[in-house]
């Protein structure tokens, strides 16, 4: 009879390390990750870990880094007498000269079992010679054993596997407290190209780019953002003196922060519309945007092996105004001017990806400007060249976005940079008549907040109706 074994069993190792150092906590456990005695070894190594870099550690999710099954087999045959029956024979008259074997003729070392070992049987009688005139009556007997024969045979399964838990003593995840700034840059653009449409009916498309860097700040690292795209729209006559159109803005910015690797990369589409009245030299513009989009996020700095990737949404809403008044002066057109805009930047919930991920639920920063300042331009045949100025304050609600480790159920909150309340913006632009209606125009601007600039470029068509 053949019985098979088959058994499972589990071993679990729990690393913990402090900025990828030596371990300060390794246990091998005999039970599988989930088990209760597994993982008061997980918080055995967070504490170890906590102890180790005080207050500032951040400490990962497990992280199974090595896994591995092994199978071993083993037999045991065990022998057992079950059964013993004699047998006698007739007498055998043997008549000499001649010899034959007499006593015990085999025996078998039956009285062992049961046991381990095989049963064997030997040869043991004694010859008996018989002479010319001898006579031997020889009378046999025979014992029969029945032994029984039972293999046992164990398969044991070992699954292994070891778990990382890393801590590190700085900031992580600054990033998802950043993109929603360097959003609100393209719709705060956005919203001054739709109220610079309204100033006349026709059609514009054209393409921009900027580049914009901004200082650290405390536990916040500086970051490196860039963006480009297309923008165009159009606007008609409503009414003598009041115009109205609509337009759209398509871009990606792209945001770094290099001290912690850490980087987005924003795709925000934007539609708006704009409306605009005039009359006896004075002027107000107004625009109101909507735009949709997704952050990709990632964390992988060069000197730790720790990384995180997420996406989520971007959902964007604006409002501005602006009111001023032409004035002509040598030729030169002077136009001061005031206004203000509010925007919200809508990030929606995410679970990031790695050893260090993130989670978050939905959260909105609003921002709102208000400016002061003066345009001056000028008119020299088919060419046009302006100039602009302003002073700038800001408020913006305070980033404040709840994340948590996944896996842990700790509440933090990522906070992020202020950017002062006062600022500035000034450019350069010029257009260049193709036609009686078309003109081709380029223009820079840049904007200085407290530790940010920002830099655009923009270069497009404007066709007049």
């Amino acid at each position: 009879m053949v019985t098979t074994n088959r058994i499972t069993l589990n071993s679990t190792q729990i690393i913990g390390r402090l900025l990828g150092g030596q371990p300060l906590y390794d246990q091998i456990f005999a039970a599988p990750f989930d088990d209760p005695l597994v993982q008061s070894g997980v918080q055995a190594a967070r504490l170890a870990i906590t102890n180790a870099g005080g207050p500032g550690v951040i400490i990962g999710a497990p992280v199974l880094t090595a896994s591995s099954s092994t199978t071993s087999s083993s037999s045991i045959t065990t022998y057992a007498l079950t059964d013993t029956r004699t047998m006698m024979g007739p007498g055998v008259l043997t008549m000499g000269p001649g010899s034959l074997t007499v006593g015990a003729i085999t025996t078998c070392n039956v009285g062992t079992l049961p046991s381990t070992t095989r049963p064997t049987c030997q040869d043991t009688g004694t010859t008996l010679v018989l002479g010319n005139n001898d006579t031997n009556i020889n009378v046999n007997t025979d014992i029969i054993y029945t032994v029984a024969q039972a293999t046992v045979t164990t398969e044991t399964t070992t699954n292994f596997e070891q778990y990382m838990l890393t801590g590190i003593v700085r900031r992580v995840g600054s990033v998802h407290g950043l993109a929603p700034q360097a959003a609100g840059d393209s719709v705060d653009m956005f919203g001054t190209r739709l109220r610079n449409a309204g100033r006349a009916p026709g059609l514009w498309l054209s393409g921009y780019g900027w580049t914009g860097e901004r200082d650290a700040r405390g536990e916040i690292p500086g970051d490196k953002r860039k963006a480009w795209g297309m923008t165009g729209g159009g606007s008609v006559t409503l009414a003598p003196g009041l115009t109205g159109g609509a337009g759209f803005d398509a871009g990606r910015i792209r945001l770094r922060l290099p001290a912690v690797g850490e980087r987005a990369e924003i795709n925000l589409t934007q539609f708006g519309a704009h409306l605009a009245w005039s009359g006896g030299g004075w002027f107000v513009r107004g625009s109101g945007s909507f735009g949709y989009g997704h952050a990709n996020t990632e964390t992988a700095p060069a000197d730790i092996a720790i990384t995180a990737s997420g996406r989520n949404r971007i959902r964007t809403t604006s409002l501005s105004a602006e009111a001023g008044r032409d004035f002509q002066v040598g030729g030169w057109t002077l136009t001061p001017s005031v206004g203000g805009q509010w925007l919200r930047v809508r990030s929606g919930a995410f679970t990031e990806t790695g050893n260090i991920a993130l989670e978050a639920d939905a959260a909105s920063q609003g921002f709102a400007k208000g400016w002061a300042g003066i345009e001056a331009q000028h008119e020299a045949g088919p060419l046009t060249v302006s100039s602009y100025a302003r002073v700038t304050v800001q408020d913006n609600d305070p980033i404040a976005i709840p994340v948590r480790f996944v896996g842990i159920d700790v509440d933090m909150t990522l906070d992020g940079p202020s950017l002062g309340a006062v600022g500035g913006e000034a450019g350069l632009a010029a257009g260049l008549k193709l036609g009686p209606n078309a003109t081709a125009f380029a223009a820079y601007d840049a904007r200085l907040r407290d530790g940010l600039t920002l830099h655009s470029g923009t270069v497009g068509v404007r066709v007049r109706f």
